[in-house]
Order: structure tokens, then C-alpha cells, then sequence
């Protein structure tokens, strides 16, 4: 570990720390932490202009005893916060439990009524019943995994390389956190599909006690905060003590009751570069006064004080700039500190012995009130921004009893209160509160001890804090460098607002002192590189280097457990959240009685034509664990993760709709009661640790659930662990401990069998990874047409029958719906490619299961010649087979289970799924080489012999079926579960009437087109929530509503050119803010028009050039049209060019055209956010730009598939190109080499480190049902990345007719089969896209309606969500489209023209 060195000066850097509170005293300290590590010399001035250190941190003593302690402001933090909570042990600070003394009633108050109430005191299920009763199980599940999410974003604050930051903003698009404080925390939750009822119950009145603020009125960021308050502390005494401690420690010369009144740059003395004694920007001089008063706004001196000035070479202004009313002179900012708009919140303290009165909350006397009210806004409250209507009817924020005490004068017990309010605490307003008069003053100043009823208030402290910003939602944030050598920390507060954040930011700004103290001249040179920094050099120094001492090594590493952190607010309402999350959520208190910790989890059916076996967790530990209730016990089976795949929880089950069929939809576990009905059972095996068995009470007979333990566990802990299952058996069966069971007792629960546990073989099962062999696994293959699993020999099933069933399903068993298609034979060939002896399987609709056919075929591809190629499969006496080799087949190689699966489509429009399993990895690589040298062929008619071997390895690599190494940057996928308590009205998807008439019957369902145009091209706004789309001459806009549907707004009807001649766009993209829609003619293929869409109609044509067409045209960055950004990117079939519309007469900039000789044939092009280029060819190649006019940094080989549409991550990261048949996407991040790290786009890749592509194409037997039921062939739109400024891409959506498709990207990237979701529509599916910002919501644009559908509508393909419920609710509505409100497009006959915005 190195650090930052700086040469010895002849005078030490005098720094001034403006503010003492938490910021200030925490740079303070680090700052003599990083000097003494750096061997470098400072002094240190605080100026502090109240008379104490904290801050926003400070006690106060009721009744003015100095042993009662209360804290007044930021009151709590957890032990996950490490600056804070480190610096207990680092000053040996004593910690209390905030809770200990509180009470344990709390209840959620609207000014009407309590909505919601718990006590601790009651059992924990009663309280858990009530919560789930009225918000369901979902809304606070999502609500902690969101939470979770965002604060792990957060937190990557405190490590690099995003610390230190410079800049606040960009550290918060980097970190994707932009979605979070860019919108309100009431969009956030709706995006994220969380509950009205628990968002304006729980999460408001988490953010009204933290925040004093209405989710209406806080940023997503803060609002999620306030849901994370588990495990609070404070300090014994107060936590002012921390940074009282932290100034004392750093040695800071410490000025307290002194106002600052002004700061000038003075410009650097003669000398001072040539001895390095000052920096070369000069000194600052501080003008500071003890004793000053302010009158008026200004300072005035008071008769017996001077004011003094001071000069320094660094500042840091640790306070909230507004409020510090310093003059800054010429120079000392070079950017303006923000004046932000900060909550005036009244804390007020006080001490009576009364309870509150019920009358005040609306309920009869008697009745029992909450000891903690917590406020929401009632039903008829309009929200508003802040202050008491903000507040609502309930006028304050909250109530705590904090705890019991005893009043020192009377010696009575008491209760001592804590209220936020948006104004002052009246008498009146107490008198209320507690049914009984309070004086005017308070406090009676009646004296008499023997008065007969108590004095309803015996102490009394208000309290006016500027508390926290108004955190509204912003994108960006002051940073802390404001000036050469000028440092301000208030920035953070916009962005959160706590004790912790602020002490983030004030060890931020003291690491940038000592670490790059020239920024704004970058003069510091850092050698990132492992083991090495550089230090403040002189002009041509070099830097120096030397290494540091293990004590300095937590100063400078990444704490890798800060990643936990939770972040408090700085006022108490821990509470609630606290208790409501331990409801919602339970806790781990379930005991683990035995564990086997590594084995395999199958489900063996050996009756079922789905298939003999399936593996469910390839890697899963068993243990035994207790429930709740006595003598219950559960037989676990947990999904255990390799690193790294952690982050990819519920990957088969976390999508909603739950395929019937799966195995996997409970998720990481698999849970069974343990009871005899199971059959519990063991035996040992040769080759493993032995194997679990029991029944599958759930599934036919004779299956069972086999757990074949790793070879790493001893018999003897299997034997061990199925007597710990007798006894827990047994205990179930007579509720008795078994302790008292006699041997005889427990053999009851032995179910011995002559006969052997079914072998479990992972034949059908998707998630196996292991390369297997013919030769070691006899289980997967077998010589006998009649059984595929017969590699281990057995006499007997579990429960035999007479008869069985073969294992697996063959050709002589059931009778398959699907019949076999009629085989073609083998036309003459001029060369066999390759010709390998294989199964034959082919897949049956009914079952949903690849069929054995036949053990021993021969599968042939061969050259026809005039390229043509040819895939036989048959044996000596049968063709079975007989397809021509094209793309259309959609190949997949799967080497896990060595086998390749294609489609065959008959004369009829019939789609079949066959698998060909080849005996090892070196006959299927034959095998593989051989068709994908017809089929490149095919494609590009070149011969395969004339490519480079690299090139080869590229297209091979392609159609393998490979995962990808993930990206660091992606997080993980939230679950999305369906909703079942909530009640929504269902999305209808039926044919809607083509009528537009207010009149019309509810009989009307006449669906016929009566017009010959349709829905064909999609426009989404990245500016504006709207939508464009294009229907003939007509372009139909709609508004996305704040529940993610679209509302018909208006439609722009005639769609013209100047001289009125009506034409159908070919192609659209919003430009300029998204004001305007540049459009291109079919016919006109050199002109571009702009439609200025305020106006609804065409206002320029632009003549691009007279010998050089547009083919497609893309904006110049991927969010230019975010902006007012003029110019834009277009390709013509050999050329890349820049168009600027400013120019006169041909708007093509010559001087940035690049033009091929030969015709590349480019059909698509795309952006990132920085403007590198993406552009492809219909020959199906890509090329990679950093910039236009220079050739390509990368070029991609063409797999041959012409590609029809583009796009590319924001960052460059991840290129998509689309194909008709299937999408590739290309991982442009160089991994090794002279270039690691470097994107495709900045540098070229080594000739032997092309990037892998991966081949994204619906499985073989899902696109032979895709045309069972259409009778269509795959024709996939183009496909895009959900988008948005700060948002990750974590979603890919495209659509083949009436299937919208959307692919999981983290899935996607792990390698998982089958990575999307789909949804069938009545009609084909014109035009897709993601809104802007989200991946939630997709806008699909059928024929004759547009729609917003939720993600989390789409299901996973199996048999039933592909063909659909289109009958389902056909009834549901009538259908019609009677106003423009109704949210579905049709244009009506009379249609004006309005404006969009």
C-alpha cells in the first residue's frame, strides 16, 4: 500500500475549517491522519461561531439536572456506520441502546383515525397477522429489497475508485443512483410496483419523521433512507462527544463564538514558488471577529472586541453556506455555493405526568393510546411541500415518549415527550393533547408541592433547527471542490442529509487536500497501478514513491464490510421501521439442528412422460431445522451459490408467473414438513456420499425427491442425519420429546425396502454445468431404442407397479399429438462436411419433452453445390430427416449435454423441434464444425477455407452455448413476484373495436380492419413522458400515466410535405428536446423532413446530399435528443457520415463522411452516451468508431444474418445487433493485453482476443410452438436496451409477431436457459420499446392499439403462455374506445391537430 507524499516544507499548510459540526470535525481529524501518514506539516484553524462542537448534534439537561440527558438533535446511528461508530472505539465513547428505555406501543395517526397500530408487548404472529392483513406480504418485501438495493449503490461511495470524489454529481450517475434522486419517493415506489396503502401508511410516515417531508415532496434516495434504520445507538452523554473528540485529536487550533465575515485571495509573495512555500495561487485571508454581533444582516463590532484577519493556504467551509453570511471576494469560488432551501422543524422537549388524552385522537375515554404517534396525511389532505398544510390535519410530524423519569423536585414519576412540528408548540395545542388546561406560560409558576392534581407541564425546551435541505428532486449536487483550494461540504446534504454522510463528506474533502491538492491544475500525477502513488510534484518532478507502514493501511483500503452500511437520519423515528420490519420480515431465530453442507437435489419421476429425472439444485446443502410450534420440523434443501452467483437469487422462480411445470419456482429452497407420510429413507452408493430419499407428496406416484450427497461427506454423517429425522418424525407423530422413545420407537421410522433408491440422472435437466462424457455418464445415453437411462441396473422402483413404464419416453410409448413430419431423402451431394453417429430425439408438444426416436442415427451435412447445403439424418433402412442448412433452423449447441438442437419446418408452415446427442465433446466439435461451415457458406457464398482461423472461432463461438463474464457494473435484478392482495384492474388485451363513437354499444365487438393503415413505426420520448407512433400519414401521441399505462392524447392527421403531398413515414426519431420529429420519406430517400411537433406539421426538408442517400440515421449521442444538440449521425449503404441542419443547401459535413470503396451494405446504426458509434451490415458484420471520419477501431466478423437493427449500452459496455432469427450481443470491454479496460470503441482488440459474442435465440422448441400456433416464422424486431441517464441496462426487449419478448440481462450473462419472458398479444406486434428511464413498462404497438404493458405481465414460455389465453376474459369490457381518457389509440374521423406538450 502507497499513499500520497508531499515534499517537506520550510512552513507548515495552514488550513481553516469554517463550521464545527459534523463535516468540519471529521475533516479536522482525517486531515491530521492523512498529514501524519504523509509525512506532511499543518495547522489546523476551526472557526466555529456558537460557543460548542456537534453542530446539529447537541443535549439538553430537563429540568435542569445535569444526570437526565436528552438528545435535542440528530439522536441515533448504527454500528454498520463506520466513521461514527469506529470512533467509539478509537476515543473509547460508551454506547446506549436509544430503546431501552422506550415503550413499546406505537401507532400511525391521519388526523382522523389510527391507520395502523403495534406493541412489542403482543405476540409476534398477532402483530405480523395485522400487518400482512392490511398491506399484504409484497409491498414491504419490495420496499426492503429496494431499500436494500439503493443503499448498496450508496455505499460503494466509501470505496474506489469512486473515493475520493471531485464531483459529487458525476459520482451519482456513475453509482446509477440518478433514478433514485431524480424522481419523488412517490414515483420511485410506483415504479417499483410498492402499494399505495403501506407507501402512504409506513413509508410516509417514515419520511415525515426523518425528513419532515411528504413522499410528494422528498427524492427517492432519502425516502429509502428512512426505511433503514435497524440497530440504533448513541453515545452515553451525548453524541456530540464523537467530533468533540475528533477536534481534540487533530490538534486543531479551535476558535468557538467567532463569526466570519469575510475571505479574500491574496495574491502569492515573491519567493513563494521558488521556495514552494505557498502554494502558487496565493493565500486567502479570513476575516473573523469574536464577539461580533449580527443586526440586519450585517456584522457589527461590539464596543470591547476586535476583528481580526488570518491568512491560509487551504478552506473548507463545513457549514451551510446560506447561513454563515461570509463575504467571498474575487476569486476564492470559481463555481457558486448553492443556497438550499433548508425545513424549519420545531423540536420541543418536555415533561408532564399525564397521558395523552384519547379525545385528542378521536377515541372515548378509556381507550388506549400509542406511547409513539407517528402521522400521515388523511384522506381529504391536499399534500403540499412543507410546512404546517404540509403537515396535514394531524399539524405535526410526530409524538415520542421518550421514556419514564422522575421529576427531581417532586420525586413523581413523569414522562418526558419529544414532538416535531412544522411550527411552534402552542398551550392550546397541548391542553388537547393531554385534556387538560395549560397555562399560557407552560410551566405554572404556582409553587405550592400540595396543590391536589399535578401540574400537566413541569419542564418545557423548544427548539428551532434548520434541520435538514428540502431534499426535491435534483440530478445534481454541488461537489465539494468549489475553488482552487476551496472545499464545501453542505453539498452532501441535498443528497443525504445525515450525521454520517456529513462526517462521508468532510474525510472526502480531507483526502482531496492531502491526496490531490492541485486539482484545478492537474498537476498531480497518479500511477494507479498496484503498489505505487504519486506525490505533489514540481514542474518535471518525478513522482516519488515509498511504501506505508501496515498502521496507515485502514486509512487508505477499501473497508470491504462498509458495504453494509445502513445510513440514519439525523432525527429519531428508528422506531417504527424497527418494529414494523422485524413484523413484516420475522427474524432468523429457527434452530439448524444438522447440516449436510454439499450435494445435488433431483426430482425422479420414473412413471412420467415429462421426462425421468430432473436436477433442481446442482449445488445444495440439507439440513434439519425447528419451527415455531413445538414438535414441527422442516427438511431443507438450499441452493448454494458459487462467488459471484449470489446476486442471481430466485432465478427460475422471481419472474411472477410461475410455469406450472417448473421444479425451481420456490427459489433458493425447498422446504417439507417432516413427517412419515415422506417415507424418509438413506442408503449408500459407490461414487457419492450417500442419498436422501423420500416421497413427492405433491407429484405422481412413485415419484421422489433424491438429495445425492457430495463425495466430501462421510457415511457416517448421512446416518447421523437420517436419525436426527427419525426423532424429529417421532416427536411430530406424538408430540413428545424423543427422549423418551425406545428403540423400537424409532424404528418405526426405518423404511427399509428390498430394492434400491431410484438413480437420479440430470438427462432433462436445464442447469447442469459439467461437460460430461458418454463414457462417464452411462446414465444419459443408452444403445436401446427403448430406454435412454439405463446405465444403472435395478430390479425394482420406490413404489413398484406391475409393468412399468420405460424411464424415459420413447417412440413406442404414448402416442405424441405432434406426429412426426414426413422425412425427405438425401439429394446428391458434391462434398459431405460431416456425417456422426448420434441420438435422435424429437420434441412432443403435449409432454413439453424431447422424445428418444432412435439410439443410433446418422446425421450427415453435406454441399449441394451452387451453395446449397443439406442435414440428413437417418440410419441404414430409414431416413428420419431431411432439411436444407439455413439460418432459419435456429442451430444450438449445447456442450453440457452434448448435443444440438434445431427446427424443421415442413411445406405446410409446421414447425418441429428435434435433438441430435452425440457421444462426446470431440464428435459433436465434428459435427459442429461441419454445419457451421454450410451455414456460413450459405450466408456469405464464400467458402469457409478463405476466412481466418480467428474468424472461424468468432461465428463457432457465436453459436455455442456459452456464458458470458458478467459485468461489474450490473446489479442484481429485483425480484418481482405477482401481487395477489392488491386489486388491480386487469390489463385487457382483447381486439378492441375499430369504431371511435361515444355512442357506442356495448355489443359492438366488430374487430375488422375497415382501414388499410396500421400502427408501424414507434417513437418513445426521452424529454417528455409521450409517445409517438405512426400510423399511415397519421401519427397518434399518448401520455404515459404516473401508473405506467398510456393515455391517447391527440394525433397529428396529416403528415405532409411543404407542397401538401401526404406521405407514411419510413423512419422517426425525436430530436431537440423532443420538440421535433425527424422523418424520412419511402420514395425520397436523399431528404429528411422536421416536424416541429408543437405545431403538428413539417417545417423544414433537408436535402442531405444529391449522390448520397440515408439508409437510417441515428441522434449523436445516445441522449443527444435530451438536448438542444443540433446535429445527428446517418449511414448510407457504403458511407458513415454527420448531418448538420445549420448548413446551407446540403446539410452532409463533408469533412466528417466516411465512404468505402466496396459496398459494405450498412443497414443499422447506434450510440453510447459519449458518441462512439456502432454500425452494422445486412452482410451482418459490426464495425466500432470512437469518432466519425477515421476507420473503425474494431471490426466484428458477420456470422452472415443480415442485421436489421442496432443499439448499444450508454456506456459502450455492451453492443446488441438484431437478426431476424435471434440477437447477438458483443462485450466490447477488452480483458487482457496492451489495451485492458479500454472499450472496442477507443481501442482495437489483439488479433487473438476478438470478444466472445453470445447468440440470444429462443430455444428450438419454443419457436417450433411459436409457429404451431401462428403459423409464422421467427421475425424479430429490433431490439433495445431499457434506457435512461444513470440507469443500467438490465433489460432487452423485442418482439416476433404477436410475442413480445424480454430478456433478463443478468440472465442472460450467467448463461441461463431460456433468459426471457414473453407475452402473446391478439395481433402482431408492429413496434416495442422501453419508457425512458425504466425497465418496468414496455410500449407495444399493435396493428390498431397501443399499450403500456408492466414487465412483470410477461410470463415464462412454456406451453400455456405461448399459446396464450386470448379466450380468457373475453368479456371482460366492452371494448370500446369512447374519449380520448380511454387510454387506447384510434383515430377518429374529425381529429385535430393539439399541442403534444
Amino acid at each position: 500500500m502507497f499513499i500520497y507524499t508531499q515534499p517537506k516544507t520550510t512552513q507548515p499548510r495552514q488550513i481553516a475549517i469554517i463550521g464545527a459540526g459534523a463535516a468540519g470535525s471529521t475533516a479536522a481529524s482525517f486531515l491530521q491522519k492523512y498529514a501524519e501518514a504523509s509525512d506532511v506539516s499543518i495547522n489546523i484553524t476551526i472557526f466555529e461561531k456558537s460557543g460548542r462542537i456537534g453542530g446539529r448534534t447537541l443535549t439538553v439537561n430537563p429540568y435542569d439536572d445535569p444526570s437526565i440527558r436528552l438528545e435535542l438533535g440528530a439522536s441515533i446511528f448504527i454500528e454498520k456506520n463506520r466513521i461514527l461508530h469506529d470512533s467509539l472505539a478509537e476515543f473509547n465513547l460508551s454506547k446506549r441502546d436509544p430503546e431501552a428505555d422506550s415503550e413499546t406501543t406505537l401507532g400511525i395517526w391521519d388526523g382522523d383515525d389510527f391507520v395502523f397500530t403495534i406493541d412489542q408487548k403482543d405476540s409476534f404472529w398477532w402483530n405480523a397477522g395485522k400487518a400482512i392483513l392490511r398491506y399484504g406480504f409484497l409491498a414491504p418485501r419490495r420496499t426492503q429489497k429496494l431499500m436494500e438495493a439503493t443503499i448498496d449503490k450508496f455505499l460503494q461511495l466509501y470505496e474506489e475508485p469512486h473515493f475520493p470524489f471531485s464531483s459529487l454529481t458525476a459520482s451519482v450517475h456513475k453509482l446509477g443512483l440518478l433514478s433514485a434522486t431524480g424522481q419523488t419517493g412517490e414515483q420511485l415506489l410506483k415504479e417499483n410496483n410498492i402499494g399505495d396503502l403501506y407507501a402512504h401508511d409506513i413509508i410516509q410516515a417514515s419520511t415525515r419523521v426523518n425528513y419532515a417531508s411528504n413522499l410528494g415532496a422528498i427524492h427517492g434516495l432519502d425516502t429509502m433512507v428512512s426505511m433503514a434504520p435497524e440497530g440504533a445507538m448513541a453515545v452515553e452523554g451525548g453524541n456530540w462527544q464523537i467530533f468533540h473528540k475528533m477536534v481534540e485529536k487533530s490538534g486543531a487550533n479551535l476558535v468557538l463564538n467567532t463569526s466570519i465575515i469575510s475571505i479574500e485571495l491574496q495574491p502569492p509573495k515573491q519567493g513563494d514558488l521558488d521556495n514552494n512555500d505557498r502554494l502558487d495561487h496565493g493565500q486567502f485571508v479570513i476575516d473573523h471577529a469574536n464577539g461580533w454581533s449580527l443586526n440586519e444582516g450585517k456584522y457589527k463590532l461590539k464596543s470591547d472586541r476586535e476583528a481580526y484577519s488570518t491568512e491560509f493556504d487551504h478552506i473548507v467551509i463545513a457549514t451551510p453556506y446560506q447561513f454563515s453570511n461570509i463575504s467571498l471576494g474575487h476569486g476564492v469560488v470559481q463555481r457558486p455555493l448553492e443556497k438550499i432551501p433548508y425545513v424549519k422543524l420545531h423540536v420541543t422537549l418536555f415533561a408532564s405526568p399525564l397521558r395523552f388524552s384519547p379525545l385528542f385522537f378521536g377515541k372515548r375515554e378509556g381507550e388506549s393510546i400509542p406511547a409513539t404517534v407517528l402521522t400521515t396525511l388523511s384522506k381529504d389532505d391536499i399534500p403540499t411541500p412543507g410546512g404546517a398544510q404540509g403537515a396535514g390535519k394531524a399539524g405535526f410530524f410526530s409524538i415520542s415518549t421518550l421514556r419514564k423519569t422522575v421529576n427531581p423536585k417532586t420525586q413523581t414519576e413523569e414522562y418526558l415527550y419529544k414532538i416535531f412540528s412544522p411550527e411552534q408548540v402552542t398551550p392550546e395545542f397541548l391542553s388537547k393533547l393531554f385534556g387538560v388546561p395549560v397555562p399560557d406560560t407552560f410551566i405554572d409558576a404556582d409553587d405550592d408541592t400540595e396543590r391536589r392534581s399535578p401540574s400537566p407541564i413541569t419542564w418545557y425546551y423548544p427548539h428551532v433547527f434548520h434541520s435538514y435541505p428540502k431534499a426535491l428532486p435534483r440530478l445534481t449536487f454541488q461537489d465539494p471542490i468549489v475553488g482552487r483550494e476551496v472545499y464545501y461540504t453542505s453539498g452532501m446534504e441535498s443528497f443525504i442529509s445525515t450525521m454520517e454522510t456529513n462526517a462521508l463528506m468532510g474525510k472526502n474533502v480531507a483526502r482531496l487536500i492531502m491526496g490531490i491538492e492541485e486539482v484545478f491544475k492537474g498537476k498531480i500525477e497518479c500511477d494507479r497501478g498496484r503498489g505505487e502513488t504519486g506525490g505533489l510534484l514540481k514542474n518535471g518532478e518525478k513522482p516519488k514513491t515509498r511504501p506505508v507502514q501496515p498502521v496507515f493501511e485502514d486509512l487508505f483500503s477499501v473497508h470491504n464490510t462498509c458495504r453494509l452500511l445502513v445510513l440514519l437520519p439525523p432525527f429519531i423515528g428508528h422506531l417504527f421501521s424497527h418494529l414494523v420490519g422485524k413484523l413484516i420480515f420475522g427474524s432468523s431465530n429457527q434452530e439448524t439442528l444438522i447440516e449436510l453442507p454439499q450435494g445435488q437435489l433431483y426430482l425422479v419421476r420414473p412413471h412420467s412422460p415429462k421426462g425421468y429425472s430432473e436436477l433442481i439444485f446442482k449445488d445444495s446443502s440439507a439440513c434439519i431445522r425447528r419451527t415455531a410450534q413445538d414438535f414441527q420440523y422442516q427438511l431443507v434443501i438450499r441452493r448454494v451459490y458459487e462467488e459471484g452467483e449470489a446476486e442471481l437469487l430466485d432465478e427460475e422462480g422471481e419472474d411472477g408467473e410461475v410455469d406450472p411445470d417448473s421444479l425451481d419456482s420456490e427459489g433458493d429452497e425447498k422446504t417439507f414438513l417432516l413427517d412419515e407420510a415422506l417415507h424418509f429413507c438413506f442408503e449408500t452408493r459407490e461414487g457419492s456420499g450417500g442419498v436422501l430419499a423420500w416421497r413427492d407428496l405433491s407429484g405422481d406416484a412413485g415419484d421422489l425427491y433424491e438429495f445425492v450427497c457430495d463425495n466430501s461427506i462421510k457415511p457416517s454423517q448421512v446416518e447421523q442425519f437420517e436419525l436426527v429425522a427419525r426423532h424429529c418424525q417421532y416427536e411430530r407423530k406424538y408430540r413428545k420429546p424423543y427422549t423418551i422413545a425406545t428403540e423400537e420407537d424409532l424404528q418405526s421410522f426405518v423404511f427399509d425396502r428390498d430394492y434400491p433408491i431410484p438413480p437420479a440422472s440430470p438427462l432433462h435437466s436445464p442447469t447442469l454445468t459439467v461437460t460430461r462424457s458418454i463414457e462417464s455418464s452411462d446414465s444419459m445415453f443408452s444403445s436401446s431404442k427403448n430406454v435412454a437411462n439405463s446405465g444403472a441396473k435395478r430390479e425394482k422402483l420406490l413404489d413398484p407397479v406391475e409393468d412399468p413404464a420405460p424411464t424415459t419416453p420413447t417412440k413406442k410409448g404414448k402416442e405424441t399429438e405432434t406426429g412426426l413430419p414426413q422425412a425427405s431423402s438425401q439429394p446428391e451431394a458434391v462434398e459431405i462436411l460431416a456425417a456422426e453417429v448420434a441420438e435422435l430425439h424429437f420434441y412432443d408438444f403435449p409432454s413439453g419433452a424431447f422424445v428418444l426416436q432412435d439410439a443410433s442415427v446418422t446425421a450427415t451435412v453435406t454441399d449441394l453445390g451452387k451453395w446449397n447445403y443439406w442435414l440428413q439424418v437417418s440410419t441404414a433402412d430409414k431416413d428420419w430427416l431431411g432439411i436444407p442448412v439455413v439460418a432459419d433452423i435456429n442451430p444450438v449447441f449445447n456442450f453440457d449435454f452434448l448435443s444440438f438442437i434445431f427446427n424443421q419446418f415442413a411445406e405446410d408452415g409446421s414447425a418441429y423441434s428435434w435433438l441430435l446427442r452425440f457421444k462426446d465433446k470431440p464428435t459433436l466439435e465434428r459435427f459442429q464444425e461441419g454445419l457451421l461451415q454450410a451455414m456460413w457458406e450459405q450466408l456469405n457464398e464464400i467458402k469457409w477455407s478463405k476466412i481466418k482461423d480467428k474468424e472461424r472461432d468468432y461465428v463457432a463461438d457465436a453459436f455455442a452455448d456459452l456464458a458470458m463474464e458478467d459485468s461489474e457494473e450490473l446489479q442484481p435484478v429485483e425480484e418481482e413476484e405477482e401481487e395477489h392482495y392488491e386489486e388491480e384492474e386487469e390489463e385487457d388485451d382483447r381486439p378492441v373495436s375499430e369504431h371511435y363513437d361515444s355512442d357506442e354499444e356495448d355489443d359492438d365487438v366488430d374487430t375488422d380492419d375497415k382501414e388499410k393503415e396500421v400502427n408501424k413505426q414507434l417513437a418513445v420520448g426521452y424529454k417528455h413522458d409521450r409517445s409517438f407512433v405512426v400510423r399511415g400519414s397519421k401519427i397518434g401521441v399518448f401520455k404515459h400515466t404516473p401508473k405506467g399505462q398510456l393515455q391517447f392524447t391527440t394525433n397529428i392527421s396529416k403528415v405532409q410535405t411543404s407542397k401538401g403531398e401526404l406521405f407514411s413515414p419510413k423512419k422517426v426519431m425525436l430530436h431537440n428536446e423532443d420538440r421535433n420529429l425527424i422523418m424520412q420519406k419511402d420514395s425520397n430517400p436523399n431528404t429528411l423532413y422536421r416536424m416541429d411537433l408543437e405545431y403538428g406539421k413539417v417545417v423544414d426538408e433537408w436535402n442531405i446530399h444529391e449522390d448520397i442517400p440515408v439508409v437510417t440515421f441515428a441522434p449523436e449521442n445516445k441522449f443527444a435528443q435530451m438536448t438542444h444538440e443540433p446535429t445527428f449521425l446517418g449511414i448510407s449503404h457504403n458511407a458513415l457520415y454527420r448531418v448538420d441542419p445549420r448548413l446551407s443547401g446540403a446539410k452532409l459535413v463533408d469533412s466528417q463522411l466516411k465512404q468505402y470503396a466496396s459496398k459494405n451494405d450498412f443497414s443499422a446504426i447506434a450510440t453510447t452516451g459519449k458518441g462512439h458509434i456502432a454500425v452494422a451490415s445486412n452482410k451482418g458484420d459490426i464495425r466500432l468508431f470512437d469518432r466519425l471520419g477515421i476507420n473503425a477501431k474494431t471490426h466484428l466478423p458477420a456470422l452472415g444474418d443480415p442485421i436489421t437493427g442496432m443499439d448499444v449500452s450508454a456506456d459502450g459496455r455492451w453492443v446488441l445487433a438484431t437478426t431476424k432469427n435471434y440477437l447477438l450481443l458483443v462485450d466490447t470491454l477488452q480483458k487482457s493485453g496492451k489495451n485492458e479496460g479500454k472499450l472496442g470503441f477507443e481501442k482495437s482488440f489483439a488479433a487473438d482476443s476478438k470478444p466472445q459474442p453470445r447468440r440470444l435465440a429462443l430455444l428450438p422448441e419454443h419457436v417450433a410452438q411459436f409457429m404451431h400456433e401462428t403459423k409464422k416464422p421467427v421475425n424479430l424486431t429490433p431490439a433495445r436496451f431499457n434506457t435512461g441517464e444513470g440507469t443500467e441496462e438490465t433489460s432487452i426487449v423485442s418482439a416476433t409477431g404477436p410475442y413480445v419478448i424480454e430478456w433478463d440481462l443478468k440472465k442472460v450473462l450467467a448463461g441461463k436457459k431460456a433468459p426471457y419472458m414473453i407475452k402473446r398479444y391478439t395481433d402482431d406486434v408492429k413496434a416495442d420499446d422501453f419508457t425512458f428511464g425504466s425497465d418496468k413498462n414496455i410500449v407495444v404497438a399493435l396493428p390498431h392499439e397501443v399499450q403500456a404493458v408492466d414487465k412483470a405481465k410477461l410470463k415464462k414460455a412454456t406451453r400455456q403462455s405461448i399459446a396464450g389465453d386470448l379466450l380468457a376474459g373475453a368479456r371482460r369490457g366492452s371494448g370500446r374506445i369512447s374519449t380520448p381518457n380511454s387510454g387506447r389509440y384510434k383515430l377518429g374521423r374529425d381529429d385535430i391537430v393539439k399541442s403534444a406538450y
